[in-house]
């Protein structure tokens, strides 16, 4: 594990832009290279997997931590991860290749704990791909759409129509389909997995729009509310994304945010315990890199959708 080392081209600006008048975009922060996905800790921490072999920690104290991922049974394990999650004391990575959960200690990172993918039911995940980490419970989905929780070294399947992210009181939020089969638009609602109604996310006042995705993002336990990215599109190049923050089924604040595709990026939107959302971005300035920003939604700011 090495401080302070290959990060030679990190820039750490202070953004105050006001986007549409809605929200705040602050803490913007360059970083060198190419990534596969990033977790935000509980801690401030920030951690990201690096397309070469090496996970990047930099701490709420801005300090960079470079951890060379170890080889297991004498493979090189550069190409196995396609996601990360940390607890701040371990950090947990999955990937197509194994059907286990891999764990590293932040204090002693030269070797893998593994946790098999298995229930004790039978059910097996041959290709865990994504996973997010909410009061110490890992919720994995893999290739084939199926969802597990993991805690400790249990292994427990949920509902495949699950989101990652679990809401208020822990509840799974049920995926939200918003087209119908034909492509036509469907029904933009939003519910738990018992069946509470949570918000219906608006629809554009342009007729040419639709809305094509909506996919939630975490739940702010701080000011008790939801947050929901929301697609909108009008043909194959004209797409836009915006950010809603719900609270007792209304829209309170939306940002739009910039639809700068990363197609390598496990996630581009990282959700962190203490109500902070980052979003990952392409720097078109470099020719390598990705810019993370932390969005900051003002509560009091209501949307006119």
């Amino acid at each position: 594990m090495y401080k302070n080392l290959y990060l030679t081209a990190v820039l750490f600006l202070f953004l105050s832009v006001m986007a549409t008048g809605q929200a705040q975009l602050r803490n913007s922060v360059y970083i060198q290279g190419d990534y596969k996905s990033a977790f935000a800790g509980k801690d401030g921490s920030f951690y990201l997997l690096s397309r070469d072999g090496r996970i990047i920690v930099i701490t709420s104290d801005y300090e960079s931590i470079e951890i060379p991922l170890p080889t297991y049974r004498d493979k090189d394990m550069t190409d196995a991860f396609s996601d990360i999650v940390s607890d701040g004391k371990h950090i947990m990575l999955c990937g197509y290749a194994y059907p286990a959960i891999f764990v590293l200690s932040i204090k002693d990172p030269t070797r893998y704990g593994v946790i098999p993918m298995d229930t004790k039911e039978g059910v097996h995940s041959q290709h865990p791909m994504r996973m997010t980490m909410r009061n110490n419970t890992i919720t994995v989905r893999d290739s084939a759409g199926q969802n597990f929780n993991v805690r400790g070294k249990r292994v427990v399947q949920i509902a495949p129509d699950l989101e990652l992210e679990s809401g208020k009181n822990a509840e799974r939020i049920k995926m939200t389909i918003p087209l119908n089969a034909d492509g036509t638009q469907g029904d933009t609602s939003v519910y738990t997995e018992s069946g509470a109604f949570i918000w219906k996310a608006p629809l554009p006042q342009d007729k040419n729009r639709y809305v094509s995705g909506i996919d939630f993002i975490g739940y702010d336990k701080t000011k008790d509310r939801y947050l929901f990215a929301v697609t909108t599109t009008a043909g194959e190049l004209d797409t836009e994304i915006s950010i809603y923050t719900v609270k007792n089924g209304q829209t309170q604040a939306v940002i739009p945010i910039p639809y700068i595709s990363l197609p390598t990026m496990t996630h581009t939107l990282r959700f962190s315990d203490d109500g902070s959302l980052y979003h990952m971005t392409l720097d078109m300035r470099r020719e390598d890199g990705i810019i993370i920003t932390k969005l900051a939604l003002e509560q009091s700011v209501k949307s006119a959708g």
